[in-house]
């Protein structure tokens, strides 16, 4: 068993050195002021992620998302040449691509979710996750609000949600199907399975960019007492 592990560990090590793509500085995970992961806050790698979601999946459709929840990006990058092994961190649950549509009113209730409620009602352990998002979809909130009406504002490629309008998300299974306690993703219609591995999606993608640079845009923006209208 030991010889057939020894063999397998050094064919791997072969794949993993080979280089996928490169950044011009690091890209990561939140993290807290001891250093620790924080899923509580927004990160450039995932919405990196969710980026890669949507240029892989969405195609030319405009209102195509691209979301990742924080708990499945699970490494970070560092400067300079991206290996096999390090996307595969990032990316290891071999996870199916799928995507789903969803009203512009369930994309609010998605983005409400983010304040945990697990199927009991009850508040888990991490009672806020930051999903991670593509850089067509933007929105402002107020934690000072009612659980359930925290979103003020939502736009996509700059203009206001249609909360009747039809969006379509994609993103790894687990979250498709509702995972993280983001139940609405479950309720959606049209769901389909791609037919493509997040890894095998994601290092392909990594290929194809010149040079990867992290993006600080906030696509959540904590906005308290703003006016109804501005003068």
């Amino acid at each position: 068993i030991q010889e057939i592990v020894n063999r397998t560990l050094d064919e791997a090590s072969v794949i993993g050195r080979e280089v996928v793509g490169k950044s011009e500085a690091p890209i990561t995970r939140a993290t807290s002021p001891d250093g620790e992961e924080d899923r509580g806050a927004e990160s450039t790698l995932s919405n990196l992620v969710a980026q890669q979601f949507k240029e892989v999946l969405g195609k030319d459709d405009p209102n195509f998302i691209g979301v990742q929840n924080p708990g499945g990006t699970r490494a970070d990058l560092d400067e300079g040449d991206i290996t096999y092994e390090e996307a595969a961190g990032v990316l290891p649950f071999a996870n199916s691509l799928k995507t789903t549509q969803l009203s512009g009113a369930q994309v609010k209730t998605l983005l409400e979710q983010q304040w945990q409620r697990d199927e009991n009602g009850e508040v888990p352990g991490r009672p806020f996750l930051a999903l991670g998002f593509s850089d067509n979809l933007s929105y402002t909130y107020d934690e000072s609000r009612e659980e359930g009406d925290r979103i003020t504002g939502i736009w996509v490629n700059g203009e206001p949600i249609d909360p009747d309008g039809t969006y379509t998300l994609g993103s790894g299974n687990f979250l498709i199907d509702g995972g993280d306690n983001f139940h609405v993703l479950a309720e959606g219609a049209n769901t389909a399975d791609t037919g493509r591995v997040d890894l095998e999606a994601w290092t392909e993608w990594l290929t194809s960019q010149e040079l990867l640079k992290p993006d600080h845009t906030r696509r959540g923006v904590s906005v308290t007492g703003a006016p109804e209208s501005l003068v």
